[in-house]
């Protein structure tokens, strides 16, 4: 997952900031709601709210000549069918612009988040299903985000292809989408384009995209409404304890396509860290029967980092 910084240095930010002052300062309520638990808890006595979710969708990826088939191997075949689980670290990092209009600072922005993943292996070839149980962003000039459960919940990805030889493990290339039709290639919505034929409502709260909240200095906490399409891909070497340490790379194009404060509903401005990785991920081998409370209370033991960070 990237970064969200929805301010852009234009002189239009104080006129925006006149009109839209009296309206928003009061800001919007963040909804409630809770994480979801994997949907392979089912097969290990766990919980969880069951049914896949058409709207936070994926492809499986690359060209279709190297990716995992979801079925088992056949009688005749000799391939070892088996399930490995990790818990999963993961925290993206670039430079955002101050949001002022009088300002040229940039400051690090971060955000992280954990969860679950299980790889179903066919030999050599994998499927990998993520599912993430929390999210977390640091402050940025006076700004927090806050990631509400419908979003959390609506950004489970799988199945994702895998391969290995020995020790080495790769996630294969793989596109995924949200808030936006699955397979969608064409030019990506124009920013404040809420009413854009691919759009879809991922999270079910009635705003195009995925909603998530920020609370900014006058403005008071405010919805942006956002979607999203990445590729990704990455290639490590798994640890003699099973744990997988890699640097995904990642192409991610982003559009705010509307919002509960018209002043939020701008271009990103940011740009990379240099000399640092703008993408870290970690995984640790983990019980079958882990859900997302027990992940939470016990992040450190499973991934490696406090939660939250």
């Amino acid at each position: 997952m990237n970064i969200y910084n929805f301010f852009v240095e234009s002189p239009r930010y104080l006129c925006a900031l006149l009109a839209t002052v009296l309206a928003s300062a009061c800001g919007v309520d963040v909804p409630g709601g809770s994480i979801d638990d994997p949907a392979w808890l089912d097969a290990h006595g766990g919980e969880t709210a069951g049914g896949a979710d058409s709207s936070r969708s994926y492809d499986g990826g690359g060209d279709g000549s190297t990716g995992a088939s979801d079925s088992g191997a056949g009688s005749g075949d000799l391939v070892a069918n088996t399930s490995e689980y990790y818990a999963f670290w993961q925290q993206t990092r670039r430079l955002a612009k101050n949001p002022s209009p009088f300002g040229d600072a940039w400051q690090d922005s971060r955000v992280s988040s954990i969860g679950l993943v299980k790889v179903d292996w066919q030999g050599n070839q994998g499927t990998a299903y993520t599912h993430t149980c929390a999210v977390n962003s640091n402050s940025v000039f006076s700004s927090q985000l806050t990631y509400p459960a419908a979003f959390v919940n609506a950004l489970d990805s799988g199945p994702l292809p895998m391969q290995r030889n020995g020790s080495q493990v790769e996630l294969l290339q793989s596109t995924t989408w949200l808030g936006l039709k699955v397979g969608y290639t064409d030019a990506m919505p124009a920013v404040g384009d809420g009413t854009h034929s691919a759009l879809v409502d991922s999270d079910g709260d009635g705003h195009p995209g995925v909603t998530v909240y920020i609370d900014a200095p006058v403005l008071g906490q405010q919805a942006v409404y956002v979607v999203q399409r990445t590729s990704s891909n990455w290639k490590a070497t798994q640890g003699s304890d099973g744990r997988i340490d890699a640097l995904p790379s990642a192409a991610q194009e982003q559009v705010t396509v509307g919002a509960s404060s018209s002043i939020l509903v701008v271009e990103d401005v940011s740009k990379p860290l240099p000399g640092l990785a703008p993408v870290e991920l970690h995984w640790k081998p983990v019980d079958a029967g882990l859900g997302c409370a027990a992940l939470a209370a016990k992040a450190k033991e499973m991934t490696g980092q406090a939660w939250p960070p």
